[in-house]
């Protein structure tokens, strides 16, 4: 767990913001601490309403392991932990930084960490600010436009880190990629896909797009073969139930062996390298060097995410 997560943690541990001081914020506000929500929303929920609500500026991944039947077959594979993502990285026009952060003398396994952005839908979003049956018309109205403007956030930082996908595919030769999402996620974002794959025009295909994701997308596009869940549920569902009553040092703890559990999921898929699109506000070299000090670890922040995400 990364300084950064800590930081979000102990400063953000106030309860549910009321509705009254969410809709006398003002337009136009820094959008910020929108994305910082957005990656803060498998962390404690109260964390995530309570960055959401400092805005209403309008300027603004889940997966199972499911096969693509056309299959890919790259014509070369680079070995494990070659110096392709920080050279040729750097210089792809969506890319702000790509950070070798630890880097083994003879890595078993390389692992890519693409910065990302969560969706979540507006359901979940009244539900996180507390509001329930006997909600007021005007209440689901700010929290409706509040989530279209989240939605535009996400979005731009999808269609970076798609294009930053396509590159490192095609250059390693990879076929998979591990996504934030426990296998307990699945039917959802299933559905999701037939729905997408079923039919190119319905009510609801762009939260659908959002919600499988950069990496959904290239699965749908049958540039990769599959998409593998890592995250843990059990891990990731304690954090916030910790932080929900207030047991942030708990939560902190928790939220580290979730990213430990993460890592060892990804061990389990196998070696060599390995792209990962999770979100950024979680960091991973402190797990990887008490666990796995023969990973290297790189890092890829798009310029969407430099400018509109958490900071």
């Amino acid at each position: 767990m990364n300084s950064v997560e800590n930081q979000g943690f102990s400063e953000c541990s106030a309860s549910f913001l009321n509705l009254g001081e969410f809709c006398e914020l003002e337009e136009g506000q820094e959008n910020q601490h929108i994305l910082r929500a957005i990656d803060l929303a498998r962390k404690p929920f109260h964390v995530m309403v309570t960055y959401l609500a400092l805005t209403a500026s309008s300027e603004a991944l889940q997966l199972g392991v499911v096969r693509n039947p056309q299959g890919n077959n790259p014509d070369c594979r680079h070995e494990v932990g070659t110096d392709l993502c920080i050279e040729e990285l750097d210089a792809h026009p969506c890319v702000h930084k790509a950070n070798r952060v630890l880097n083994p003398e003879r890595p078993k396994i390389s692992i890519i960490h693409l910065l990302d952005a969560h969706y979540i839908s507006v359901t979940d979003l009244a539900e996180l600010m507390g509001l329930g049956v006997n909600a007021t018309d005007e209440q689901l109205k700010v929290v409706a436009e509040l989530h279209l403007d989240y939605m535009d956030l996400v979005e731009i930082i999808q269609r970076e880190n798609k294009l930053v996908l396509e590159t490192i595919v095609k250059d390693l030769g990879i076929t998979e990629i591990c996504i934030e999402a426990a296998q307990e996620d699945m039917r959802r974002i299933n559905g999701a896909l037939g729905k997408l794959r079923a039919s190119e025009d319905y009510k609801g295909r762009r939260e659908d797009e959002l919600l499988i994701g950069a990496a959904g997308q290239m699965l749908l596009e049958g540039k990769i073969d599959r998409l593998v869940p890592v995250d843990d549920a059990e891990t990731r569902d304690r954090a916030q139930s910790l932080m929900r009553v207030g047991r942030t040092e708990e939560a902190n703890a928790m939220q580290n062996k979730r990213e430990t559990m993460v890592l060892r999921n990804m061990v389990k898929n196998g070696g060599g390298n390995q792209l990962l699109v999770f979100g950024g506000l979680h960091g991973f070299p402190d797990n990887i060097k008490c666990t796995f000090p023969a990973c290297e670890y790189t890092t890829v922040k798009t310029n969407a995410y430099h400018e509109h995400g958490p900071k």
